[in-house]
């Protein structure tokens, strides 16, 4: 009876520390945080049987946006029960993609294979994405905020990247999919090598890390020497960008990727003093008080033919108030016959470059020019 009672207390003994070893392994493991220099909106944590991807709020400091939780098929039952967020099956192959800048990353990271669907099929002009649509590999789901939501379940995708709004409620019909939102904050990091850098993040849901890392560091390297020569030139003018839109001007906020990308370049951005990293609505108005020193404009514009100054007079004849029309040079890029949209986000290095042409034009000639064109 007595060796029975032992054995009985000896066997619970194991189960209480069992557990407990087991709780203080879920408590106390320690990642491998991935080291991103310049990247400030996400972190990624590797574990031995998952990976944790922390997507920040930009609206609201160092706040959780999302977490996700990525595992491969064989270790889903070795996720803690205690972590919570988004679990996502990788790597990934059948996902759906929103923007033209994510899908030509995806061209580069050799992962297009793995897109089934697109959202906003007529802003994306990559070769081998409107080949495979065609051909209807790639299936086109209707716009971002108005999706084929009958075509999506029958893709059945296992996760969607879409851009984050400050405002809640923007995906509601697609969170009814019940598949998984990469929300892609790129675009709200404060500098082009930061939002750059995202391409290491995203490359951890494709299992293609190692192309990520030499693909970056050949972005790194080349906009690296492109500041160090355009900052040994004495010239140093002041630029804007973009156009009115209705009766509004969208420029870029001060601490916008554009913003660092012309302060690298060697100029002067005339938002500069603003402190947000997104688009800033303005009137005509204030963007004329604003430009008065400037002797650069830089617009995109999607036309069937390349813009003249006399054509972009016509669309508002308030332009010529502006001293840059008579004293300084505008250069124009239009999107739909240049890959502008597609590449930049993630070659900031080419952006860079056309950049410092415009903002030193006494060292270099426009016909340099990858992106845009001297009106």
């Amino acid at each position: 009876m007595h060796s029975v009672i032992y054995c009985i207390i000896v066997i619970l003994s194991v189960l209480f520390t069992s557990c407990n070893s087991s709780k203080q392994r879920e408590l106390t493991e320690v990642g491998d945080t991935l080291q991103l220099k310049y990247a400030r909106g996400v972190d990624v944590i590797r574990f031995q049987d998952y990976t944790i991807v922390d997507i920040k709020n930009p609206w609201k400091g160092e706040k959780l946006l999302q977490r996700y939780i990525l595992y491969t098929r064989d270790k889903v039952q070795k996720i803690p029960s205690s972590l919570k967020g988004t679990k996502v099956s990788v790597p990934l192959e059948r996902c759906v993609m929103s923007t033209a800048a994510h899908c030509y990353l995806l061209d580069q990271l050799k992962q297009t294979n793995n897109i089934s669907a697109v959202l906003g099929r007529k802003y994306i002009h990559i070769p081998i994405i409107e080949k495979e649509i065609k051909r209807g590999k790639i299936a086109d789901a209707g716009e971002e905020f108005q999706p084929n939501i009958e075509k999506l379940i029958l893709i059945k995708p296992d996760a969607l990247f879409l851009s984050p709004y400050e405002q809640a409620g923007s995906y509601q019909n697609l969170d009814k999919l019940g598949v998984p939102i990469i929300f892609c904050a790129d675009y709200m990091e404060s500098s082009s090598l930061a939002r750059a850098e995202w391409m290491k993040v995203y490359s951890v849901f494709f299992d293609c890390e190692e192309l990520a890392e030499i693909l970056f560091d050949e972005v790194e390297r080349n906009y690296k020497a492109q500041t160090i020569m355009a900052h040994q030139l004495h010239s140093k003018n002041e630029i804007f960008t973009e156009r009115l839109m209705s009766s509004t001007w969208y420029c870029p906020g001060g601490t916008s990727t554009i913003a660092q990308l012309i302060k690298d370049a060697n100029g002067i951005y005339s938002f500069s003093d603003n402190e947000k990293a997104g688009s800033i609505p303005l009137t005509f108005e204030q963007v004329f008080a604003k430009t008065q020193q400037a002797k650069v404009w830089a617009f995109t514009y999607n036309g069937e033919k390349d813009m003249t100054i006399g054509d972009l007079l016509k669309e508002n004849d308030r332009y010529k108030a502006l001293k840059v029309v008579v004293n300084g040079a505008i250069y124009a890029c239009n999107a739909s016959k240049v890959p502008f949209f597609e590449e930049t986000p993630f070659r900031p290095d080419w952006l860079l470059h056309d950049f410092i042409i415009m903002l030193h034009p006494n060292h270099f000639q426009a016909n340099q020019l990858k992106y845009y064109k001297k009106l």
